[in-house]
């Protein structure tokens, strides 16, 4: 919806900002995602 982001430049680099409702959505869905890397090597969901 308009004005849940907000895009800006700080330090001449892009940044966006995310109003605290779109925030808890994206949290919700990464916490149920598990990335693990060791050395480098992806572990496969066998391994976990």
């Amino acid at each position: 919806m308009d004005g849940d982001i907000t895009r800006t430049l700080v330090n001449g680099i892009p940044a966006i900002s995310f109003l605290v409702r779109v925030n808890q959505l994206l949290i919700k869905d990464m916490a149920t995602m598990v990335v693990l890397t060791l050395l480098g090597w992806s572990i496969g969901y066998n391994a976990l």
